[in-house]
C-alpha cells in the first residue's frame, strides 16, 4: 500500500487533550477579509483530523500554539493515529518510556512516536514538554527549527558553511536559528512577518501552523510503502520488498538509510525474507526502513505428514519424523507469512513429506518456514569433524555457516570423479544435497597448488594444521583427514615432524593432501672419556663432565659406517676403525642427534692413557 504523507492524516483520531474535534466545513470566525491568506489551509486540515475547532464550532485562528501541541500536531502528521502505525507507535512507547517517565503529561504516545521518528531528541524533551516549557507559545524562530527537522533536513542545515538572510530584524534571531530560518524561507514553508521582517521572537499561531504544516504535505516529501521483505543482499547492500500492490521494488541501503527493527537501530542482515516492513521514501529515495518482528512464544518443527490448501480451512499435519505416530494439525490462517525454501510464497509451495518450522503467537500461527525435503546448497567445505558422527561445516554463496549431519551411506564426487569423504578437503568448492538437513550428497572440486618452505607451527587437534614459513610470509594450512606425511621419503605421520624441518605439500583447496619432509639436522660435539667400546655394533659409551653442574653423564655414541676416525697425537694419516678407539681413551666425536641416538661421523682421539 503506497501513498504520500497526506494519506496518512484521513482518520487520525484528535486529542481532547489539545483541542476538541469538529470537522465542520468551515468556521464563523475565519472571515475571509482577515484570514483568507489562510482559510483553505486550515479547512482542508481540519477535515483531516491535523488542527481543529473547538466545541463552540470556532477555530480561534489567532490562539498561539504551545511548544507540546506544536509536537502533538506533528506527530498526527507522521501518522501516528494511523492503524499500520499502531505495532510501531506501541514499540516507541516502550522504548521511550524511561526518557518520558519524568514529564507529567497525557501525549506521550505522540512525543515517543516523534523521537522514534528521530524528529525531536530525547535531549531536547525539556526544551519542549518540561513544566515550565510545556505550556510556552511557540516562537517563530523554534517552528522553523522544528519544522526543518520534520523535513529531515537538520544535518543540511548544520553543515552549510554560510547562512544570507535579508531580514531586518536578522540580528534578533538566535544564531543557532539562522541556518533553519533560511531552509523553511527557502522551501517556502515559512515567510516573513512582512517583507522586511521576520519576526522571530513572535509566537506562532494556530493559522500559521495550519498553513506552514499544509506547505509540507503538499511537498509531498514522504512517500510509505508497506510490504513484506522478498529477497536480502547483505554483500551487496540490497533489499527487495513485495509490496500490497503485489510489484516488487529493489532499494539500496547506502549509509544515511536509517534502519530500525522493533524500534531499535539495525543494521540489513537483521532483516529476513517474510519479514513485514515499511519503507519511508524522501524525494523519492529510500530515508528510513522499518521493519516489525512479532517474536513467536512457541516454534513447533516437523515433517508434514497432510495438507489441506483449498477451501477456507487450510491446516496442516506435522509428525516429529518419518515414523512418528504422533500427529498435530495447526490451523493457517491467511495472515500468516509463508516462507519455501528462502523465498516469500504462499501455502500452495507446501507439500507432503517438506520439513516445516510453525512460528506462534498466542496459539495462533503467525509464519511457516517450509523447504522442500530434498535441497541443494552450493558454497564452500569450512570443516569436517567426526567423533560419534561426521558433521559438515559449510558456507554457502550468501555467506551463512551451517552445520550438518553426513549420512552414512553419502555419495560423493570430487572434480567429477566418484570418491568418499576422505578426499574432501576444506576450501572445497561444493554442492551439497541436503535430505532433512542431513547431507546426502556431495559433489565437490578443488584448485591445485604446492607450497614449499620451513615449519614454523604445527597444531595437533581435531582439526590439525601446520604452519609454513616462506620469503618471510607465514601460511597456515589445515591438513586432510587423510594426509600423506613422508620424512625422509619414509611414510610417517604428524608426531614426526619437528619445527625447523623442510617440507614441501601438496595443496587442494588450500588444505594439504600430502607433504615431503627432510629433516634438518644441527651438528653436535661431545668430549669425554670412553668407559666402553663393542666394534660389532659400532659402539662407543663415553663418560662427559657437563661444564656447567660438574654432573658426570654418559652418552652411547653409534659410529657411523665410514666415519672418519683419527688420532691427534699420531702423524699418521690413516684412517682408523672402531677396534682402534680404546676404553680409557679422551676422545671428541662430531656428529647428529636422530631418533634419541647420536650418530658420529668424526671421531677425533685427543688423549690415550
Amino acid at each position: 500500500m503506497k501513498r504520500k504523507i497526506a494519506a496518512l492524516l484521513i482518520g487520525c483520531s484528535i486529542l481532547t487533550s489539545c483541542w476538541t474535534t469538529s470537522f465542520a466545513a468551515s468556521f464563523p470566525d475565519l472571515d475571509s477579509n482577515t484570514w483568507g491568506w489562510a482559510k483553505t489551509q486550515i479547512e482542508e486540515m481540519s477535515e483531516k483530523g491535523i488542527i481543529t475547532g473547538f466545541p463552540d464550532g470556532t477555530f480561534k485562528p489567532a490562539e498561539a500554539v504551545t511548544k507540546l501541541q506544536s509536537l502533538i500536531l506533528i506527530s498526527r502528521i507522521f501518522g501516528v493515529n494511523e492503524s499500520q502505525n499502531s505495532e510501531y507507535v506501541k514499540i516507541a512507547e516502550t522504548i521511550y518510556a524511561d526518557d518520558l517517565k519524568s514529564y507529567s503529561i497525557s501525549n506521550k504516545k505522540e512525543i515517543a512516536y516523534l523521537l522514534y521518528k528521530g524528529v525531536i531528541r530525547a535531549d531536547e524533551l525539556e526544551t519542549y514538554i518540561s513544566k515550565q516549557n510545556a505550556d510556552l507559545p511557540l516562537k517563530r524562530y523554534e517552528a522553523a527549527i522544528l519544522l526543518t527537522k520534520v523535513m529531515g533536513s537538520e544535518k543540511e542545515v548544520q553543515n552549510k558553511l554560510l547562512t544570507v538572510l535579508s531580514y531586518s530584524d536578522s540580528a534578533s534571531i538566535p544564531s543557532h536559528a539562522k541556518g533553519y530560518v533560511e531552509y523553511v524561507k527557502d522551501q517556502n514553508i515559512m515567510q516573513g512577518m512582512s517583507d522586511t521582517e521576520f519576526g522571530p521572537m513572535e509566537t506562532v499561531t494556530r493559522a500559521q501552523m495550519a498553513v506552514m504544516l499544509y506547505r509540507i504535505i503538499e511537498k509531498n516529501l514522504y512517500e510509505y510503502s508497506v510490504g513484506v521483505v522478498t529477497e536480502v543482499d547483505t554483500r551487496n547492500d540490497t533489499i527487495k520488498i513485495r509490496q500490497g500492490t503485489g510489484s516488487s521494488r529493489s532499494y539500496d541501503i547506502d549509509e544515511d538509510v536509517i534502519l530500525k527493527m522493533n524500534g531499535e537501530n539495525a543494521d540489513l542482515s537483521q532483516f529476513e525474507v517474510g519479514l513485514q516492513v515499511i519503507a519511508t521514501l524522501r524525494d523519492k529515495s529510500l530515508f528510513m526502513l522499518e521493519g516489525l518482528s512479532l517474536q513467536a512464544d512457541q516454534t513447533v518443527k516437523g515433517i508434514v505428514n497432510e495438507i489441506t490448501k483449498s477451501g477456507n480451512l487450510r491446516k496442516v499435519t506435522i509428525v516429529e519424523d518419518k515414523d512418528s505416530a504422533d500427529k498435530k494439525v495447526y490451523t493457517i490462517p491467511d495472515s500468516a507469512v509463508i516462507i519455501y525454501n528462502g523465498e516469500l510464497s504462499t501455502i500452495a509451495s507446501i507439500n507432503k513429506d517438506d520439513v516445516v518450522q510453525l512460528d506462534l503467537r498466542n496459539g495462533n500461527v503467525v509464519k511457516v518456514i517450509g523447504e522442500s525435503m530434498t535441497k541443494v546448497i552450493s558454497g564452500t567445505i569450512e570443516g569436517i569433524t567426526s567423533d560419534s558422527k561426521i558433521l559438515l561445516t559449510f558456507k554457502d554463496k550468501n555467506g551463512n555457516i551451517g552445520q550438518y549431519e553426513v549420512l552414512d551411506n553419502v555419495t560423493v564426487r570430487k572434480n567429477g570423479k566418484s570418491s568418499d569423504l576422505t578426499s574432501i578437503t576444506i576450501g572445497d568448492e561444493a554442492d551439497i544435497t541436503l535430505a532433512y538437513d542431513k547431507v546426502k550428497k556431495i559433489e565437490a572440486s578443488s584448485d591445485k597448488d604446492t607450497m614449499e618452505g620451513i615449519i614454523e607451527e604445527i597444531v595437533i587437534s581435531k582439526n590439525p594444521s601446520i604452519k609454513i614459513k616462506k620469503d618471510g610470509n607465514s601460511y597456515q594450512y589445515p591438513l586432510s583427514r587423510d594426509v600423506q606425511i613422508k620424512v625422509d621419503s619414509e611414510l610417517s605421520n604428524i608426531y614426526a615432524l619437528k619445527l625447523g624441518y623442510h617440507v614441501k605439500v601438496n595443496l587442494e583447496s588450500n588444505t594439504i593432501v600430502s607433504m615431503q619432509v627432510q629433516r634438518v639436522e644441527e651438528t653436535q660435539q661431545i668430549t669425554g672419556v670412553v668407559e666402553l667400546v663393542n666394534p660389532s655394533y659400532y659402539l662407543v659409551n663415553i663418560v662427559a663432565t657437563d661444564a656447567v653442574t660438574g654432573e658426570s653423564k654418559t652418552t652411547q655414541i653409534f659410529v657411523k659406517k665410514g666415519a672418519k676416525i683419527i688420532n691427534s697425537a699420531s702423524t699418521s694419516t690413516k684412517n682408523l676403525s672402531v677396534d682402534d678407539i680404546l676404553v680409557g681413551d679422551t676422545i671428541t666425536a662430531i656428529g647428529t642427534t636422530s631418533t634419541g641416538v647420536f650418530e658420529a661421523t668424526t671421531v677425533i682421539i685427543l688423549k690415550r692413557e
